[in-house]
């Protein structure tokens, strides 16, 4: 399978099934749906992006490689949803130490800012929530500012929001 192509020719969700399908069945095939992920081309980039957060989640540790141009990604002026897919795909992700106080700061950033999609600030919460886990200095940060936002969140920022004070508080984070 041409995987460029492939995005080129059908944007369908049937057809990013298939492109994840065969970079999950073919582990040498994942560096050129990375390149397409990571091209210039935004229209290629934006739908390798749509089927990345599966890959990434199915296979984490393919990612580590990639781990520096994927925070180049989240730092670049990018279409929302190739941020939204990406931090999607670290959902469950364990970072060492080596990226997590990166990627700390730029999902605080995404957190923080009112003019980000729904999408990915929900996604650099629950990042960032996950972080408390092995950085628990994070939790009063996350908490300030998941309060200050709150009362201008969406129904899905509160939701999440509420449960991430709910679990800082329980930890006894905040």
């Amino acid at each position: 399978m041409n995987i460029r192509q492939s995005l080129i020719d059908d944007r369908s969700k049937a057809n990013m099934q298939v492109i994840t399908q065969y970079v999950l069945d073919n582990p040498s095939a994942f560096k050129e749906f990375m390149d397409c992920l990571l091209s210039e081309d935004e229209m290629i980039a934006n739908r390798a992006a749509w089927a990345y957060s599966d890959i990434a989640m199915a296979r984490p540790e393919w990612l580590e490689p990639y781990m520096e141009a994927l925070i180049g990604e989240l730092k670049a002026e990018r279409h929302q949803g190739i941020h939204r897919n990406i931090l999607r795909g670290w959902r469950d992700y364990e970072f060492n130490d080596e990226y997590g106080g990166e990627v700390a700061e730029i999902c605080f950033d995404f957190l923080q800012n009112p003019q980000e999609t729904i999408a990915v600030r929900v996604f650099a919460m629950v990042i960032l929530h996950n972080l408390t886990r092995p950085y628990p200095e994070l939790g009063r940060e996350l908490a300030l500012i998941v309060e200050e936002h709150m009362p201008f969140g969406s129904a899905g920022f509160k939701s999440r929001g509420n449960k991430v004070l709910k679990d800082l508080k329980k930890r006894g984070l905040v």
